[in-house]
């Protein structure tokens, strides 16, 4: 009996579990809620009586991109319009400057055909040749036939030909060149117009002449094969042994006398007066419009983008 106890005591001795002391408790405390910080959540699945929403309309709201804002959007268009503006405004102020000069240049033109008529030296200063160009001049002389040049080919009222150039020697003097005038393309060949070919001693008036721009896409010249495209007055001096000084002989006739001397290849001289393509204020007009529409169409795409991005602002997903 005694030993039975004993036993029973024992075991319930052995099973009883020791007290623990506050302080290891407190740390076993901390250590619990470290780890379920630690561990991942878990995800909670609705249940069926819960309302799930639509997994396809909320995978495409969570990786849809923000919207872009209104600046974002008109940026490149915005720059590229506030441009156009400014840049033809000063592309129609560029071609304001361009017609006062081009009027003067008329002006001082005009002025320099009224004034009385020059005898050409008998030596002449190419250097002078600038200051005097575009005047009227007399010379005289006998012309070099077999080193004629025709130059072209040109228009003249609707009719394809060249320009025939020939030297004229001047007696006591230097050989120059003489834009004799307008020959259709029928009469390049001397044999085909024998009253062109003056024999003897000619008297004319004629414009002094200065060096053309040559434009971009007119061809080189080329001398060997007697293509000339444009007037280059050194090379084509050089080519008849002559000093670069170019007259143009002045036709003072009527249309039916050019007309005439057409049929007859004799050649038909430039009018005594200057005429100069003048379109500076139709492109200053152009570029100032088109400024001014530019302008219009950037200040309204300016008022509207804020407007845009107050309306997809304010606009609520749905739930």
């Amino acid at each position: 009996m005694n030993r039975s106890l004993a036993q029973t005591l024992l075991g319930t001795a052995t099973l009883a579990k020791p007290l623990i002391p506050p302080s290891r408790a407190l740390r076993q405390v901390q250590l619990h809620s470290i780890a379920a910080r630690s561990r991942p959540a878990q995800t909670k699945w609705p249940s069926s009586s819960q309302p799930r929403h639509n997994s396809s309309y909320d995978y495409d709201e969570a990786t849809r991109a923000p919207p872009p804002s209104a600046l974002s959007r008109l940026s490149g268009a915005t720059i590229v319009l506030a441009c156009i503006p400014l840049v033809a405004f000063a592309l129609g102020s560029w071609q304001i400057k361009r017609l006062r000069w081009k009027v003067a240049l008329i002006d001082e033109l005009e002025e320099k055909l009224q004034r009385d008529t020059l005898r050409l030296p008998r030596k002449v200063n190419p250097e002078a040749i600038p200051e005097f160009a575009w005047r009227k001049v007399y010379v005289e002389g006998e012309f070099d036939h077999s080193k004629e040049i025709l130059l072209g080919p040109r228009t003249k009222d609707n009719v394809l030909g060249y320009f025939l150039i020939t030297p004229l020697r001047r007696e006591g003097g230097e050989t120059i060149l003489v834009n004799r005038g307008f020959v259709p393309r029928e009469k390049m060949d001397q044999s085909t117009r024998p009253e062109s070919l003056t024999a003897g001693l000619f008297r004319m008036v004629g414009m002094l002449r200065t060096q053309d721009r040559k434009n971009m896409f007119t061809p080189p010249n080329s001398p060997e094969r007697g293509q000339w495209n444009f007037a280059d007055i050194d090379a084509m001096a050089h080519y008849c042994g002559a000093s670069p000084v170019l007259v143009d002989d002045i036709f003072e006739g009527h249309a039916g006398e050019s007309a005439a001397q057409l049929q007859r290849g004799i050649p038909v001289g430039r009018s005594a007066t200057i005429e100069l393509r003048n379109m500076h204020a139709t492109y200053a007009v152009t570029w100032y419009a088109l400024s001014a529409i530019t302008a219009v169409m950037l200040v309204r795409l300016l008022r509207r983008a804020p407007a845009r991005g107050k309306t997809f602002a304010n606009t609520k997903l749905p739930q």
